[in-house]
């Protein structure tokens, strides 16, 4: 077992909006191009609704930074890896109309890179009227054959909001 140790970050994170910075965080499996690195991805950048975020390679040889593309008002929310090295980003949305919207997005493993321009296709979509609430958290394993996206979400101690814990196998 290691001892944790800082990480050393970017100057950039200090451009980042008050409580809109690093969301979502992982670590790339030993089968993908960045293989142990630690990746993290702001829930939204300062320049703009519908502007890219920030995301960041924080450790390995393969370090940097890149911009992940956000669309129809959804924010980042978290991320987790593939076994074969692909990125799944959950982004949430709200709005008082419509309530909570998730969607989840697989990034290619070979897309995530410094200065990259990432994007992937949404794989998921749901929005309220479904069992969904405010998703923020995602992680992925293996079950026998299958991989498991397990999904949850925070009441965020609101009368108005549920702690829901989901589980999908991923297809394909």
């Amino acid at each position: 077992m290691e001892r944790g140790r800082p990480v050393p970050v970017p100057e950039e994170l200090k451009d980042l909006p008050g409580n809109r910075g690093l969301e979502a965080i992982g670590i790339a499996p030993p089968r993908s191009p960045l293989s142990g690195a630690i990746v993290a991805v702001a829930e939204r950048a300062a320049r703009g609704d519908e502007a890219p975020t920030r995301g960041f390679i924080l450790t390995g040889p393969r370090q940097g930074a890149f911009e992940v593309v956000r669309s129809n008002g959804y924010e980042i929310a978290d991320l987790a890896f593939l076994p074969d090295g692909d990125m799944l980003l959950l982004d949430r949305r709200f709005s008082l109309l419509g309530a909570f919207s998730i969607r989840l997005r697989r990034v290619a493993r070979d897309a995530i890179r410094p200065g990259a321009l990432v994007d992937g296709p949404v794989i998921f979509e749901s929005d309220a009227s479904l069992q969904i609430d405010n998703m923020e958290g995602l992680s992925v394993h293996r079950e026998g054959g299958e991989t498991i996206l397990t999904l949850i979400s925070d009441d965020n101690f609101s009368p108005f909001q549920r702690t829901i814990l989901l589980e999908f196998a991923l297809v394909g």
